[in-house]
């Protein structure tokens, strides 16, 4: 393993995105003077919006990694070994990112932000429908469920992470089985709580809607967008002279990945779109008719646009899959497309046609990306 150096101006600069960001993020709760009741709280609830937004999109960008990194374990993959270190460097953010996440939860619980209208006791059209629901969605459960997702995939990240170093430096046979079965584990019990976690954190934000194909279409978004994070810092790390093993070779490989889930990913979008839009069944149609009838048509054309289109145009060709430079920047397009579609997700439920990009996302933006690249870089110092 590589010992990564953390230069002080990448320190400095990561504090300095933290502080401005928060900063924008108090100063964005300015009081919405000579507007109506239902804008000012909107006004109000929209920077808890971006910063849930924010953070649940980096926290499930680490898992990604870390569900891509024990899929190469348990499938023994040779390819994959050096980058191995960058895989469980990333993943180090889990712990930090779920603090932040379940922070925003209890908030969220406590009233202070406006996340789930279920939490609400008020009457409302779908009160019943509610009612119906209360055994799964109640604050008490809904707690002691995140709780056990954020605890146990930090857990699991820990002992991974202090197996492979014990087995990189030792080189025992006995501590890479060990990788393998917490890897195994770790993927048993991911999909089992990643399923539980889309409902609880995502989809009930519009508690009256589902989708019999909603784990697995957050599953592929922040899947690939993990991949995607993973490609962009890998070819930073190696214009930086690290990760001597890397070739075109995994360069090509990680473009193939994000080729294909690219497609995985804009073939289940169309799967529920199509099975709910002809459907047309009430409770199904009301996820999509603000997204594609309302304010927010023109980002859902931009996520399929950046999402599908230009992969599948510009990572085609085995000749692009192998140009550096090329695939960092389809990387970025495919990251940004991810970060939309978490984007309507979380804002057409919550803060309805009162969205934008200002300063709360700004904001969230600056505050986040300031802590994971903190995290990171100083994971790395442990080897990569």
């Amino acid at each position: 393993m590589q010992k990564y150096i953390f230069h002080k101006k990448l320190n400095y600069l990561s504090l300095l995105m933290i502080a401005i960001g928060l900063l924008g993020f108090f100063f964005s709760f300015g009081k919405a003077m000579g507007n109506t009741q239902a804008y000012a709280e909107e006004l109000q609830n929209r920077p808890w919006v971006a910063l849930y937004t924010v953070a649940l999109f980096y926290l499930l960008m680490a898992l990604g990694v870390l569900v891509f990194y024990c899929i190469n374990r348990v499938t023994k993959s040779q390819w994959s070994k050096p980058l191995n270190g960058v895989m469980e460097g990333i993943s180090a953010y889990i712990f930090w990112g779920g603090a932040v996440v379940g922070l925003i939860l209890v908030l969220a619980c406590l009233g202070y932000a406006k996340l789930f209208p279920w939490m609400e006791a008020v009457s409302s059209p779908t009160a019943d429908v509610l009612k119906s629901k209360r055994a799964f969605l109640n604050p008490t459960g809904f707690m002691v469920r995140s709780g056990v997702y954020l605890l146990l995939w930090s857990a699991f990240r820990y002992y991974i992470r202090r197996t492979s170093l014990t087995y990189a430096h030792t080189l025992n046979v006995k501590y890479e089985q060990r990788l393998f079965k917490l890897s195994a584990g770790f993927l048993v019990f991911f999909f089992i709580t990643e399923s539980l976690s889309s409902w609880d954190w995502l989809m009930s934000l519009e508690p009256q809607w589902y989708s019999t194909l909603w784990a697995w279409y957050v599953l592929s978004s922040f899947f690939v967008s993990g991949i995607a994070l993973l490609t962009i810092i890998v070819i930073l790390l190696k214009k930086s002279s690290y990760l001597p093993e890397v070739g075109t070779t995994h360069l090509h490989d990680l473009a193939k990945y994000l080729f294909a889930f690219s497609i995985f990913w804009a073939y289940l979008w169309f799967s529920q779109f199509l099975l709910i839009w002809y459907a047309n069944i009430p409770e199904e149609a009301i996820y999509f008719v603000p997204r594609l009838l309302g304010g927010y048509k023109g980002l859902l054309i931009a996520t399929i646009v950046l999402g599908f289109a230009v992969p599948l145009v510009g990572l085609i060709s085995s000749r692009a899959k192998a140009r550096r430079g090329w695939v960092a920047a389809m990387a970025a397009v495919i990251l940004v497309a991810h970060f939309l579609d978490f984007y309507l997700m979380v804002y057409p439920a919550t803060v309805g046609s009162y969205w934008g990009f200002g300063m709360a996302e700004f904001s969230a933006l600056l505050t986040i990306t300031g802590v994971f690249m903190l995290v990171v870089c100083r994971a790395f110092r442990r080897g990569i």
